[in-house]
């Protein structure tokens, strides 16, 4: 994801992309991948999923928000890790597995933009790759997971006692 976050840099001209992992333990959004940010930001920093955050509604609604200028809505909450690398402009799109939102693909500048449906169109279509990834990672896993249990079964037990 890292890799991806970096393409998806050059490709747009927007200076820090990040991908957010929905934490459902914790209710909330780990940056899980990204380009331009602090050291300690990647695998640590975290941000709101509630309606006011620009992340969180995009999580909420698996729909793309775009803020031109973030400090100058009362609609969102402008996050303080937002703050403290000067974002401005910010573009959120969902990240889905099998039609439930696994996270959000953000992309921000320092600079008051507007993103053009070109913007979101893209960030979607690499949203919806990074989902196919990580479904088909999931599916191998499991896969995977019933061939150890198939090798491990005893003649006779059943395979649901072996958690299949």
């Amino acid at each position: 994801m890292q890799h991806v976050t970096a393409q998806v840099s050059q490709a747009t001209d927007i200076t820090r992309p990040k991908v957010l992992l929905f934490r459902p333990d914790r209710g909330d959004l780990l940056v899980e991948a990204g380009v331009g940010w602090k050291p300690g930001v990647v695998g640590n920093a975290t941000l709101a999923v509630d309606y006011k955050s620009p992340a969180g509604r995009a999580f909420q609604t698996g729909a793309p928000v775009t803020i031109e200028d973030i400090r100058e809505t009362d609609e969102f909450r402008n996050p303080e890790l937002l703050r403290e690398h000067g974002i401005v402009s910010v573009i959120n799109v969902p990240i889905l597995i099998d039609e439930a939102t696994w996270g959000v693909l953000e992309a921000d500048n320092t600079q008051p933009s507007s993103f053009d449906q070109w913007d979101i169109s893209f960030l979607s279509v690499v949203a919806n790759n990074i989902g196919v990834c990580l479904a088909l990672e999931l599916a191998s896993s499991r896969g995977a997971r019933r061939e150890i249990l198939l090798a491990a079964n005893t003649p006779g037990e059943p395979l649901a006692a072996a958690g299949i």
